[in-house]
């Protein structure tokens, strides 16, 4: 779906939805390429500032703003019911820099769209706006992002960087969607502060919020449902009252009470997330009496939950790899044979009717998809050492944890860089360390390691690990690999080949994609794709050529993916070139 449609759809519908009764009649134009003529009613005699095209409109109509920079602060009425509409956020850049100064300050009823907002205090609405729509915004550098004080609002498909506070509700009496955001950078207090009355969060990506508040999402209120979002990095995940298909992974950050994945209090249910990789998954605090945190998956926490000695009720939780397909590539489908599979709470359903998966993707807003049988991760951390006497190797690497994971295939080369192959495979261990006793003293040796699955999928061997006379000589860090997210076929290629690469549901869609391809000395050589796409699988053909147009050299090159730019979903692929 693209912008324009997407957009047109959000106008059409939401508006109507939310305002049913307010009808935009005109139409009034700022662009620096106008003529300045009252009342700023053609591209051709528009306004050469917003604020002035703002005081010519009347509620219900309609406001363009170019391409371009404005640097001023708008100021509606309380009243003033308009749709204000940018030419996109990399396009419109409407910004001021005086101190506690709004950059947007909205009236009742305002639908934004499309525009770029940097402000000292405030981007978005302040003290006068309810019943807001802000869709496809992108908010950089404000001590709060948007801001919705009263009424039915939404705030969607923005993208929200480096704030003090991303979203903000501070009054009672909101009913507030937050849906299809991206979140990053938080400094300052926390992503999401809510005092709303019913508030729904879904589909976001927050990732890098390591402010001063304990979690990513405050406040707390009575009725929040905070479902299928992705938390990334952080001093805290989600405090809210249904949690509900959420990923939390890597909080990890110091703090009073941080690190924790989701904060559970009275009354809540906490149920279908999968957290892995935090100090605490879940802490439940004092006023915890009726709370239920059930069917869960932990992985790789230092504490699964903490609860101080406080009760709670906790049943079908689980302690398993949840095996994603990928989550470096934000992709969180579960691989055939998870854990997490129809492990939900019972009562609640996926999209096809069957007992919920744990996940983002379960649930009844979750998606309904083919789940893959996948090869085992490669396995990491490969190390080794010569015995004194020169007579046996030891070696080691880290466990997989896969439930389908069946056992390891080792493999021995005499030379560097050799291929794995039966020929040269020599033990099929069951558990992840090996000692080798037929080896020669004197000779250089070297290994890999792969993973094997019941199913027969074998992983991509693991890094080489030199074995010498004198000791190990390791020529790559023995710390986990991320796991290949592009695919691509033929390889190696001759004329060409075609990058596929995967898009989820998760953030603002449709999202921006780059890949771009490295030669072996680390320089960018093509830049394949830069553009935005929408969910799914989506393919790519290369040529072998640079910028230029100019062939390429035989050799190894790596393509590596970025989302929104954020390096922790740029992955690589390796493809060899053969001329």
């Amino acid at each position: 779906m693209n912008i324009s449609f997407m957009r047109s759809v959000v106008l059409g519908c939401l508006i109507g939805l939310l305002f049913s009764a307010v009808v935009f009649a005109d139409y009034h134009y700022a662009s620096h390429t106008g003529s300045d003529e009252y009342p700023y009613s053609s591209w051709a005699t528009a306004a050469d500032s917003i604020q002035p095209a703002v005081d010519a409109t009347s509620p219900g109509d309609t406001l363009f703003i170019a391409s371009g920079f404005w640097q001023e602060s708008v100021v509606l009425g309380f009243y003033d019911s308009l749709a204000i509409i940018g030419a996109g956020w990399d396009s419109t850049f409407l910004y001021t820099d005086e101190y506690q100064t709004a950059a947007l300050l909205l009236g009742d009823g305002c639908y934004v769209d499309g525009i770029n907002l940097r402000s000292n205090w405030i981007a978005g609405d302040s003290y006068a706006g309810a019943s807001l729509i802000i869709s496809s915004c992108k908010f950089v550098g404000s001590l709060v992002g948007a801001q919705v004080h009263r009424g039915t609002s939404a705030v969607l498909n923005c993208i929200f960087d480096s704030c003090s506070i991303g979203i903000s509700s501070p009054g009672w009496s909101v009913n507030l969607h937050i849906k299809n955001n991206l979140i990053t950078n938080t400094t300052g207090y926390t992503a999401i502060q809510l005092q709303a009355n019913t508030v729904l969060v879904e589909n976001n990506i927050i990732i890098n919020c390591v402010g001063s508040g304990n979690s990513s999402i405050e406040g707390a209120p009575y009725h929040a449902v905070v479902r299928n979002n992705v938390f990334i990095r952080g001093l805290g995940g989600i405090f809210g009252n249904r949690v509900l298909n959420n990923i939390v992974e890597g909080m990890r950050l110091p703090g009073p009470e941080g690190g924790h994945g989701i904060i559970a209090t009275a009354f809540d249910t906490v149920a279908n997330n999968i957290l892995t990789g935090c100090r605490v998954g879940i802490d439940v605090f004092e006023d915890s009496l009726g709370c239920l945190i059930n069917y869960n998956c932990f992985w790789r926490n230092d504490t699964d939950i903490r609860s101080y000695g406080f009760p709670f009720d906790s049943i079908g939780n689980i302690f398993r790899d949840p095996m994603f397909v990928n989550p470096e590539s934000l992709n969180f489908h579960l691989q055939a044979f998870s854990p997490c599979i129809d492990a939900g709470e019972p009562n609640i359903l996926d999209m096809d009717g069957t007992r919920s998966d744990i996940g983002i993707y379960g649930g009844p807003v979750g998606e309904s998809y083919f789940y893959l049988d996948l090869p085992p991760g490669t396995p990491d951390s490969l190390s080794g050492f010569l015995s004194p006497d020169d007579t046996t190797v030891y070696l080691s690497w880290r466990q997989n944890w896969e439930t389908d994971f069946l056992g390891y295939r080792l493999y021995r080369g005499t030379t560097s860089g050799f291929e794995p192959s039966p020929e040269n495979m020599i033990a099929e261990p069951q558990t992840c360390s090996f000692e080798d006793g037929n080896i020669v003293s004197g000779r250089n040796y070297f290994y890999r390691v792969s993973a094997v699955d019941s199913q027969g999928n074998e992983s991509a061997p693991s890094f080489e690990l030199s074995i010498i006379q004198t000791g190990v000589d390791d020529a790559r860090p023995g710390r986990p690999e991320k796991f290949n997210v592009l695919t691509n076929y033929p390889n190696p290629f001759n004329s060409g080949t075609v990058i596929s690469f995967y898009v989820a549901d998760i953030g603002p869609i449709p999202a921006e994609i780059k890949i771009e391809i490295y030669d072996i000395a680390g320089r960018v050589v093509r830049t394949l794709v830069n553009s935005k796409y929408p969910i799914g699988t989506h393919n790519a053909a290369w040529d072998g050529r640079d910028d230029f147009g100019q062939e390429l050299p035989s050799g190894a090159y790596l393509a590596k993916i970025y989302q929104w730019g954020l390096n922790i979903l740029g992955n690589s692929k390796k493809m060899v070139l053969v001329k």
